[in-house]
């Protein structure tokens, strides 16, 4: 027989420690038509960028670091979006996508739940693009010293 202190004890399914209530991501507005800069180091376009109403929320960017945003994991996906365009004045009226990036830089499309970042505990910074949709049907042709140019109008 078992002694007290030898008693198998049953495992419990919970986690320890106090219960998550808000995640922490950073976040960056990349400008239409650019690529995205290196975070890790001082990359000269991120200055620019910030200049321009892009790249890190001004109010969590300060001398040459960004702060991450937190959120709380009972908001819905609705309250989760309206949040990200709270911090970019430039997103106000319209779409925009979000993306995690992998060790390579490549861009993977996320959804807009909080609960995906905390289950897949990411710790890189969240790349916003705004969507850019295309009207075929407002492509200006003309004629131009004998070449054929076209002249494109977005819809933003």
């Amino acid at each position: 027989l078992y002694r007290p202190d030898q008693i198998p004890r049953q495992q419990s399914p919970k986690r320890r420690g106090p219960k998550v209530q808000s995640i922490r991501l950073k976040l960056y507005l990349v400008p239409d038509g650019d690529n995205v800069p290196h975070l890790s180091k001082q990359d000269p376009m991120i200055p620019i960028h910030q200049s321009n109403g892009y790249g890190y929320p001004s109010s969590h960017y300060s001398d040459f670091k960004c702060r991450p945003v937190y959120f709380h994991v009972w908001w819905s996906d609705e309250e989760f979006k309206e949040a990200i365009r709270l911090l970019y004045p430039k997103l106000q009226g319209k779409e925009f996508s979000i993306y995690t990036m992998d060790n390579n830089r490549r861009l993977k499309t996320a959804p807009f739940q909080i609960q995906y970042f905390r289950e897949l505990k990411y710790q890189g910074t969240v790349i916003v693009k705004i969507d850019v949709s295309i009207d075929c049907y407002n492509l200006a042709f003309y004629q131009d010293d004998e070449s054929l140019k076209y002249a494109s109008f977005f819809e933003i």
